[in-house]
């Protein structure tokens, strides 16, 4: 009878146990709206680390709203601000593979190549974020050619195209200063070649 009466308290107990904690666990969620516009007053205080974690925890709180959408842009255009390219890309990736058809679908791509772009160096260095950014600006310009992201793609895409060229130019003079004549005319010859325009 004593045993039977231990185990009875002890069930009750952890009842009691479980059912204060998931009370206190339900507490805690937040609505979808507050947590934006908290991430947003981060955003506007320049605190883009506490931003971002706000805007994913409302895509892991409320993974099918409106709002996960927009917290989804969101926290990629405030590691953009941070500087934190990759992170933003990669999560503008993952945003164009699960909602191709959104309605900001074109300002997606745009900060996509902005963020290719804003990693550009100088033509010493080597070029790959260059030939990135070129390829999606030229995918912006093409998908979306009435959209006001297009002008600006095509300003960018032609500081971009002017900046292949120098690299081309840059290896060509360096040929050239060592005697390598033929590789030097090569690299000239993709300057009129391709960047006819620079």
């Amino acid at each position: 009878m004593t045993i039977t009466r231990i185990l009875s308290i002890f069930m009750v107990s952890i009842m009691l146990f479980s059912c204060a904690g998931k009370k206190k666990e339900d507490e805690s969620i937040r609505p979808a709206e507050e947590i934006y516009n908290n991430s947003m007053d981060q955003l506007g205080d320049k605190k883009y680390k506490k931003a971002v974690e706000g805007f994913e925890e409302l895509e892991r709180t409320y993974p099918y709203s409106k709002w996960a959408i927009k917290a989804k842009i969101m926290s990629a255009y405030t590691s953009y601000k941070n500087e934190d390219y990759n992170g933003a890309i990669a999560t503008l990736y993952k945003f164009i593979a699960l909602h191709p058809g959104n309605k900001d679908i074109e300002y997606v791509y745009y900060l996509k190549a902005i963020c290719y772009y804003e990693q550009i160096s100088d033509i010493r260095r080597d070029q790959s974020y260059s030939i990135y950014a070129r390829d999606i600006l030229k995918e912006v310009i093409a998908r979306f050619p009435e959209s006001e992201y297009a002008r600006d793609a095509q300003v960018k895409l032609d500081l971009v195209q002017d900046h292949l060229s120098g690299k081309e130019l840059e290896v060509g003079r360096f040929y050239l200063k060592h005697g390598k004549h033929i590789a030097a005319i090569n690299r000239f010859k993709e300057v009129v070649d391709k960047y006819q325009t620079t």
